[in-house]
C-alpha cells in the first residue's frame, strides 16, 4: 500500500509546475494521494506590509520618521483600529486610519530616542485569521551626532573667502 497524506491550506503560493510533475509521477506509480484542506478563507486578512525608517539618519533627541505600510486584502474595508507600537520595552497605542479593500495605506510615525545605540521598533496589528503577518520589526541605529569632513579645493587665505567656510558655520550653528 503506497499512500501520501498531504495536509495543506490549498493556497496557490504552494503549488508550482514541480508539484504537478510530482503528482503525475505518483499517479504513474499507483500512489494514492489524499489531500486534507486545513486552510481558512482569510476574508479579514490585513498585515504590516513594511516598516521602514524614512529619515536618513537617526539622531538622539531629534524626531525620526518611521513609515509603516498597512495592507488590507479583506473582503471589506478595514475600519480604524489601534495597533501597538513597541520601542525596546515600551509599548504605546497607535490609531490606524481606515484602509479600503485591496489597498495599502502609509502611516508615518514620529519617534524620538533619548539614548544612542540600536533600538528595536515593532508594530503589531490586532489579531486576524492569519496572525503571523500582523507584526513587523525594525532596528534603528541612533547616533549622538554626524561627523562631517569638509574638503575645499580652493581654500581662501582669510575667513569666509571660501565657500566651505559658510558651510562650516551652517553645520555648526546651534551646537554647544
Amino acid at each position: 500500500l503506497r499512500e501520501v497524506l498531504l495536509v495543506t491550506d490549498l493556497w496557490v503560493g504552494g503549488w508550482s509546475s514541480d508539484t504537478m510533475r510530482l503528482f503525475d509521477r505518483w499517479a504513474d506509480q499507483d500512489v494514492t494521494v489524499r489531500i486534507i484542506d486545513v486552510g481558512r478563507d482569510p476574508t479579514g486578512n490585513r498585515y504590516v506590509e513594511s516598516l521602514e525608517q524614512s529619515s536618513a539618519v537617526a539622531l538622539m533627541d531629534a524626531p525620526v520618521t518611521v513609515t509603516a505600510t498597512i495592507r488590507n486584502e479583506g473582503s471589506g474595508p478595514l475600519t480604524a483600529e489601534q495597533a501597538l507600537l513597541t520601542i525596546d520595552d515600551s509599548t504605546q497605542p497607535v490609531v490606524l486610519p481606515e484602509v479600503a479593500t485591496d489597498s495599502s495605506v502609509e502611516v508615518p510615525l514620529s519617534l524620538t530616542f533619548d539614548a544612542t545605540g540600536q533600538h528595536t521598533v515593532s508594530l503589531r496589528l490586532p489579531g486576524d485569521p492569519l496572525p503571523d503577518d500582523d507584526v513587523r520589526q525594525l532596528v534603528v541605529d541612533v547616533r549622538r551626532n554626524v561627523d562631517v569632513t569638509l574638503v575645499d579645493g580652493s581654500p581662501g587665505l582669510q575667513p569666509f573667502e571660501s565657500e566651505t567656510d559658510f558651510l562650516d558655520v551652517a553645520l555648526t550653528a546651534g551646537n554647544a
